[in-house]
């Protein structure tokens, strides 16, 4: 559990500079909410589809199963150059300094 939970405030933080406050100031609460929502959705949604796999599957399949889903999610994300790309929200200013 230790392990699982170190990269958490480094998420917390990534999400906070290149999703929250990359929004405009009318609209950052409405964002912060579908943000929050969509945290709170994943945590049933999962166990909800690890109950599911695991009435069909054995446990070594089921593991598979959930490793190569978040393998193909993680692949999908490294083919988006927006992603890849991300400014920064200082980024800008510091390129025109230079």
């Amino acid at each position: 559990m230790f392990t699982v939970m170190l990269g958490l405030p480094a998420i917390r933080v990534l999400v906070d500079i290149l999703v929250i406050r990359q929004a405009p100031p009318e609209q950052r609460g409405r964002v912060v909410a579908a943000l929050m929502t969509l945290i709170g959705l994943g945590m049933p949604a999962g166990v909800a589809g690890c109950g599911i796999l695991l009435q069909y599957l054995p446990a070594q399949a089921a593991m598979l199963t959930l490793a190569s889903a978040q393998a193909a999610g993680v692949a999908y994300c490294l083919t988006r150059r927006e992603l890849r790309q991300a400014r920064w929200p200082g980024q800008a200013v510091e390129a025109a300094d230079a």
